[in-house]
């Protein structure tokens, strides 16, 4: 169990740094109520911050990551009774061709928790391409049944831009997948208007 209050400490360590933040990964997910018990909690910073977010934590243990990114833009570590995982940018080497995909801090938004803690949330839909991008399949699927159930507006326009940005370079069987999600909602959409009318 993450410890808020410890998780709402790093938040105003960084928001007093102007460190423009926003959590993802598996504590994204409980948020949405889509997964329990994450181990850690996962922290998107723009590329240019990265070093000063590791100097801002430099007395605290750094740990061992098993997901395979760059140092340069990750780490990993424990902080009084949680562990915390900063990354700047997600970038691959499957092969000889190098994939890479950037959050973009205007896709941040604040989910406020039940003890009235506000947290500085990235997309589903970042997390959807990402998990995609990182081969995670089961909780890239966990995103793709809770916004076809919950009708999100919005996520079409968003999967759209995100695949379509140039700074970011996708393998096409992320591109397909995305736009395979796309098609998908836009028939539930089709179909739920042709039943409203009905």
């Amino acid at each position: 169990m993450i410890n808020t209050q410890t998780l709402d400490a790093v938040i105003k360590i960084l928001k007093s740094n102007r460190i423009i933040c926003g959590i993802g990964g598996s504590y994204l997910l409980q948020v949405y109520q889509l997964y329990e018990d994450p181990e850690d909690v996962d922290f998107w910073v723009a590329p240019e911050d990265i070093d000063k977010v590791r100097q801002l934590f430099s007395q605290y243990e750094e740990l061992e990551n098993k997901i395979q990114l760059p140092p340069k833009y990750h780490f990993k570590m424990k902080y009084e009774d949680i562990v915390v995982d900063f990354v700047a940018c997600f970038i691959t080497k499957p092969n000889k061709n190098e994939f890479i995909y950037n959050i973009l801090p205007e896709n941040i938004e604040y989910i406020e928790t039940d003890n009235g803690i506000r947290l500085p949330c990235t997309s589903l839909e970042d997390w959807y391409i990402v998990y995609k991008l990182l081969n995670r399949e089961e909780k890239a699927e966990l995103i793709r049944r809770y916004i076809y159930k919950n009708d999100v507006e919005s996520t079409n326009t968003k999967l759209d831009s995100f695949i379509n940005d140039g700074n970011n370079k996708l393998p096409q069987r992320v591109i397909r997948a995305v736009k395979d999600f796309i098609w998908d909602n836009n028939q539930i959409d089709f179909f739920t208007e042709i039943e409203n009318k009905q």
